[in-house]
């Protein structure tokens, strides 16, 4: 993940590959398909991104980022229906979902493009 905030989608993937082979057995479930995600989101592989963040839910279908990560790749995809079927099942796990946290994403851009997404998925 700390790969992923930097920007290094490349080396996460990687990493995660080889966590996987040392241990096939995830300590929590769905993290890796999230971490595939947003590696994904990074650049800017919508349709990728939106297959592991649909695995990472099925894993772990509690885990909140997930459901964040999808809402904003359908977005992204131009698969907007589907963005807004997302956004609403986020909201009912997070009722007081915010746009605040997006704050602490390091890298402008991928703040802008969160942003974008749930903008485009009909967030205010």
């Amino acid at each position: 993940m700390a790969l992923c905030a930097l920007g290094q989608s490349e080396e996460a993937l990687s990493e995660i590959d080889t966590a996987e082979r040392l241990n096939p057995r995830e300590l929590w479930r769905g993290l890796n398909n999230l971490a595939r995600a947003i590696a994904h989101f990074n650049d800017a592989r919508y349709d990728e991104a939106i297959e592991f963040a649909q695995r990472a839910i099925l894993e772990g279908p509690g885990r909140i980022h997930s459901h964040r990560t999808l809402v904003v790749n359908l977005a992204l995809a131009g698969r907007i229906d589907d963005a807004r079927a997302a956004l609403a099942v986020l909201k009912k796990l997070q009722p007081d979902f915010s746009l605040e946290w997006v704050e602490n994403y390091r890298r402008e851009e991928d703040r802008r493009r969160w942003i974008e997404g749930f903008r485009l998925a009909g967030s205010e």
